[in-house]
């Protein structure tokens, strides 16, 4: 599988302003302010990999292995019918952040585990790879405050 060049400007574009737009929420801490975003296909292989802001360097290699894990853990899970790496979570060294998008697992690090998720799930949509509803559907199983809190941000849309 392939994504094309559209949509991959498409993924940067939305993943880089939701993150930035996250730094509006009230109490979001400031200091999580860039990541690295993952694009997978449900098989495992890498489509996309990407930093958004500036990631401190001695959190690089943290970030990119963390929002791989998360979509490979996803990938695994997938046939069990998770959507969400906050399905098999354990809050130690698995945390949430990596939703399933269709056969494409969007992934990220950096932010706190639950803005890492809504970031995914809002730019899933906003790029046309996931309906309203089912983005709804995923939040709610993790209890994510912050996909309406982000979501509700001016200029979100």
């Amino acid at each position: 599988m392939k994504i094309s060049s559209v949509l991959t400007a498409q993924i940067v574009e939305w993943v880089n302003r939701y993150v930035e737009l996250a730094q509006q929420i009230p109490g979001f801490p400031k200091e999580k302010d860039s990541g690295y975003c993952v694009v997978k296909c449900l098989e495992g292989r890498t489509l996309l990999v990407f930093q958004v802001g500036q990631v401190p360097f001695e959190k690089v290699g943290k970030y990119l292995c963390l929002a791989d894990e998360k979509a490979n853990r996803l990938g695994i899970h997938a046939g069990l019918g998770h959507r969400s790496s906050w399905q098999s979570r354990d809050g130690l060294n698995k945390w949430g952040g990596a939703v399933l998008v269709g056969d494409l697992i969007f992934s990220f690090s950096g932010l706190p585990e639950l803005a890492d998720e809504a970031v995914m799930l809002l730019a899933a949509r906003a790029c046309g790879l996931m309906a309203h509803a089912s983005a709804c559907g995923i939040a709610h199983a993790s209890n994510n405050k912050f996909l309406h809190a982000l979501d509700m941000v001016p200029q979100a849309k």
